[in-house]
C-alpha cells in the first residue's frame, strides 16, 4: 500500500509561479530521489544519470515519444530495481531509462512515475486538492475538510495498437455528446481533438471566429516540448452534474482516438 504526499515541482515551460507538476519522494535501488507523477506516461522511467549511478547495465531500446510526439532515445536497465514510495515497494524489471530535460534534472528529478502502472490491477487514488497519491488495495481517497472539489471515477483504457493504460473519465461538452478525457499530470494545458464534437463546443478550429491565429506552437508540456495546435477561447466540460471551466483550449489531432486531455492548468483547481 502506498500513501504519499504529492509535492509541487514548477513546470519548466509554464509561466513562472503559475504551474506545477506533482512529484513524490522515492528511493530507487537505495538512492533517494524525486519522481514526477505523470499520468500521461505509459511506463515508469528513470533518468540516465540515476541509472548510471546505480551501476546498472544499459541496453538500447526503441525510442519513446514525448508530449509533442517526437522520438526520445531510450535504454533498458538490466535486472530488477526496487522502487519505494511512502513505505510501499514495487520491482522495476527491465526499467526504461531516458535523458530527462536539464530543467527537470536541476530540480532533483530522478525519473517519471506512471501511477497507473504502479497500481497495476489494484486501486489508485489521486487527490490534487489534498495532495495525496494512494495505490494498492483499498486506495480510494475520501474527501477531507471543507474544500469543494470535483471527484470522478477514473478508468484505465488502452488505445488501438498500444498496450499502455491511460487514465480517462467521461465528460460531456455543452453542445455535444460524451467524450473520453485523459488526465495528464505531465501536461499544463487543456487539449481537445479538432473536428466533430470538440469543434461544436469551441466554436471553431482557431482560424477565425472564437479561435485565434490558426495553428501555433505551445511549450506547455512537462518537458517543455513545443507542440502544434490551434487555440480557441475558454469553454467548459460537464462531469456528472458539475461544470468544470476550461481555460484557453488547444486543439490537437493527436487526441483523435480520445476526446482530449486536461493538464495541471485545470487539475490544480479541482
Amino acid at each position: 500500500m502506498i500513501d504519499a504526499e504529492l509535492l509541487s515541482v514548477p513546470l519548466p515551460s509554464a509561466p513562472a509561479g503559475e504551474a506545477y507538476t506533482p512529484a513524490v519522494e522515492a528511493e530507487i535501488g537505495g538512492v533517494r530521489s524525486l519522481m514526477v507523477v505523470d499520468t500521461g506516461a505509459t511506463e515508469t522511467l528513470l533518468a540516465r544519470p540515476l541509472a548510471e549511478r546505480l551501476g546498472v547495465a544499459l541496453a538500447p531500446a526503441p525510442d519513446g515519444r514525448d508530449h509533442a510526439g517526437r522520438g526520445v532515445p531510450t535504454w533498458t536497465a538490466g535486472g530488477t530495481l526496487a522502487l519505494r514510495v511512502a513505505g510501499g515497494e514495487v520491482g522495476l524489471a527491465a526499467a526504461a531509462v531516458v535523458d530527462l530535460p536539464a530543467a527537470l534534472r536541476k530540480k532533483g528529478i530522478g525519473g517519471i512515475l506512471s501511477p497507473q502502472t504502479l497500481a497495476g490491477s489494484a486501486e489508485l487514488g489521486l487527490d490534487f486538492v489534498g495532495r495525496r497519491l494512494r495505490a494498492g488495495p483499498g486506495a480510494a481517497l475520501r474527501p477531507t475538510g471543507s474544500v469543494e472539489r470535483v471527484e470522478v471515477t477514473l478508468a484505465r483504457v488502452r488505445l488501438p495498437g498500444d498496450d499502455a493504460a491511460l487514465l480517462v473519465f467521461a465528460a460531456r461538452l455543452p453542445r455535444g455528446g460524451d467524450i473520453a478525457v485523459m488526465i495528464n499530470t505531465g501536461a499544463w494545458e487543456a487539449e481537445l481533438a479538432p473536428g466533430g464534437q470538440s469543434v461544436a463546443e469551441t466554436g471553431g478550429t482557431g482560424r477565425g471566429g472564437e479561435g485565434r491565429g490558426g495553428e501555433g506552437l505551445s511549450g506547455k508540456g512537462l518537458s517543455g516540448a513545443r507542440v502544434r495546435g490551434a487555440r480557441v477561447r475558454a469553454r467548459t466540460l460537464r462531469i456528472d452534474d458539475i461544470v468544470v471551466p476550461l481555460p484557453e483550449v488547444l486543439l490537437r489531432a493527436q487526441h483523435a482516438d480520445l476526446g482530449g486531455q486536461i493538464g495541471m492548468q485545470v487539475l490544480r483547481h479541482t
